[in-house]
């Protein structure tokens, strides 16, 4: 298991009393959310990719991946963190999302390529989003460090030193936010980074 996968792996375990299911394509729900009606999860994370399809991933978004961003996709396709709260792309296996299907992540070249900023850069490649306003995170090629912006501009909010740390820091900030049901502790209070 690799850095990134151990690092998810702790968090999701927060909540693995409230339930887990594998489905047919590797993903694990974890957290039933018993206050919904239906089928929801808190927690839905999907497995790592070969080089073959992180190959296919830059050739959709047509740059070069991070060095460590592409390390995330070999222990990690993507996961959707607390009702998607937070939510980091990947590369889907099919184009639909039927109620048959099984759970497939946010596709990256949504984010990267058709909902990219005006004011990005050549070398920006956007990964992750916040569901609250849409603000998104990015990497540029040839560094590691992981901005922070809102959903209409690439002008940074905030930044951190890695991919790692803002993992690790954004997993922790969420799981202040929710009681071990997963429900909000303060309806008031921001989910998102940097006060915003």
């Amino acid at each position: 298991m690799g850095r990134f996968a151990d690092l998810i792996g702790r968090h999701v375990r927060r909540y693995a009393h409230l339930g887990a299911e594998v489905a047919s394509n590797g993903a694990v729900r974890t957290g039933r959310v018993a206050h919904l009606s239906g089928s929801a999860w808190l927690i839905t994370t999907y497995p790592g990719l070969t080089e073959e399809r992180i190959g296919r991933i830059v050739q959709l978004i047509r740059r070069r991946l991070p060095d460590a961003l592409e390390e995330f996709y070999r222990d990690v396709n993507g996961f959707n963190y607390l009702q998607d709260s937070f939510v980091m792309t990947g590369l889907p296996e099919g184009n639909f999302r039927a109620s048959h299907a099984p759970p497939m992540p946010f596709f990256i070249e949504t984010l990267d390529m058709r909902e990219r900023p005006r004011d990005a850069e050549a070398d920006m490649v956007f990964f992750g989003a916040y569901d609250d306003n849409l603000s998104r995170i990015y990497m540029r090629e040839h560094d590691s460090r992981v901005f922070y912006c809102a959903s209409g501009s690439a002008v940074p909010l905030g930044e951190w030193p890695s991919l790692y740390d803002c993992l690790e820091s954004e997993l922790d900030r969420l799981d202040r936010l929710r009681d071990r049901r997963g429900e909000l502790l303060d309806l008031e209070r921001s989910p998102l980074p940097f006060g915003r």
